[in-house]
């Protein structure tokens, strides 16, 4: 039996390995393939994936500060001589707290190896910046820089997040080797006595293969392991959202009666002509003009900086940018021996692919977002500018 075994387990290329004897019919054993090899091949497989998973707690930490950085070198917050209004703070904390949540959601939502694991991270955001927080309010007024540096600090310090974050990983690898063992004893109590339970344990790691339960185990956890990395964000992605909640200031820029907008939004203006034939026919139409730039409304400092950092971080698509986007487009309609008809069509949206039409004429607005090249033609617009 133990030749047909070793014969079948050199084949590591199959996820499937089949055993049998003389006497007793072939069966089929789920088999992942590993990297190390022997006796404790398993338990330093699963040690590795939990070195895997802190690097990803690791890079996490780094790109949000990172992000932080980069978004302080764009706004020149270093050398900056104004007070900051008091919901910079919040944007530090909403960022970090709202893309480290959305992690730990992902993997308490759809991975039941990990979710447990990492759950308990979700709150650490809150202690650690409330703690600069109150810090910050102790202090008085502040800088961007101040906040800036003081977060920082709460971070890398010794009860910092960076610390309690990559603790919560390294208290769980003992949880994780105990899975590892029951998996594999579990898989060995199925075996007829002593000798073959014995044999079932100690097969699992040669030839770099694990089989069975503990096959199933590695597999899913290496799964996991790096889905959670690849979800790590980026630090273009940090910088981004600083920038979004830094700019999303509540009120309006100005009164309604002169023209103000909705702080932390984008505009976008073109202009559309359409005819047809006969009242029956299709509408012919044609761009005659787009707005070159996006505009950022914002009462935040440094609007300009703002549009900077945003464009620099949404890779030339504007859909990357939570901010609500507002197209207003004038639409030019021929009318036969009498003046031409001028209507405006209202478009808002986060997504292109989820708008909501908006003012007198949404009939107008809905037929205007159903032609593609409109719609591709506002795509195409990436330059972010400062709207006064």
């Amino acid at each position: 039996m133990r030749a047909a075994v070793e014969s079948d387990l050199v084949q590591r290329e199959t996820r499937f390995v089949t055993f049998g004897n003389d006497e007793a019919e072939q069966v089929e054993v789920d088999t992942t393939p590993i990297v190390r090899s022997g006796a404790g091949a398993g338990e330093r497989e699963v040690d590795a994936e939990v070195d895997t998973l802190r690097n990803a707690g690791e890079a996490f930490i780094n790109h949000y500060k990172d992000g932080l950085n980069a978004f302080a070198i764009t706004m020149n917050a270093a050398s900056d001589q104004e007070a900051t209004p008091r919901y910079f703070d919040v944007a530090l904390k909403s960022v970090g707290k709202s893309l480290l949540g959305n992690l730990i959601d992902h993997a308490t939502d759809g991975m039941p190896i990990l979710g447990p694991v990492v759950k308990g991270a979700k709150d650490l955001f809150d202690d650690v910046v409330g703690e600069a927080e109150r810090a910050q309010e102790a202090g008085g007024d502040a800088r961007i820089r101040d906040y800036i540096t003081d977060t920082l600090r709460a971070i890398t310090d010794d009860n910092g997040l960076e610390k309690r974050l990559l603790g919560t990983v390294d208290s769980a690898r003992p949880a994780l080797l105990a899975e590892y063992q029951a998996a594999v004893a579990r898989n060995a109590s199925a075996a007829p006595d002593e000798s073959a339970r014995a044999e079932s344990i100690e097969r699992q790691g040669r030839n770099r293969l694990l089989t069975g339960e503990p096959a199933t185990f590695v597999r899913e956890l290496k799964q996991q392991v790096e889905e959670f990395k690849n979800a790590v964000p980026s630090i273009t992605t940090f910088q981004r959202r600083f920038t979004e909640e830094f700019a999303d200031t509540p009120g309006r820029t100005a009164p309604i009666s002169q023209g103000g907008l909705e702080s932390g939004t984008l505009h976008l203006f073109m202009d559309v002509y359409r005819e047809r034939s006969s009242p029956t026919a299709p509408w012919e139409y044609r761009i005659d003009s787009t707005q070159s730039s996006w505009g950022l409304a914002t009462n935040a400092p440094r609007a300009d900086r703002l549009a900077q950092s945003l464009k620099d971080t949404i890779g030339g698509n504007i859909a990357r940018t939570r901010l609500r986007k507002f197209v207003e487009i004038r639409v030019e309609t021929e009318v036969d021996w009498l003046p031409n008809d001028y209507d405006r069509a209202h478009i808002t949206f986060r997504n292109p692919d989820a708008p909501s039409f908006r003012g007198n004429n949404q009939p107008l607005a809905r037929w205007v977002w159903s032609k593609g090249p409109i719609r591709d033609a506002v795509r195409a617009v990436t330059n972010i500018e400062a709207r006064s």
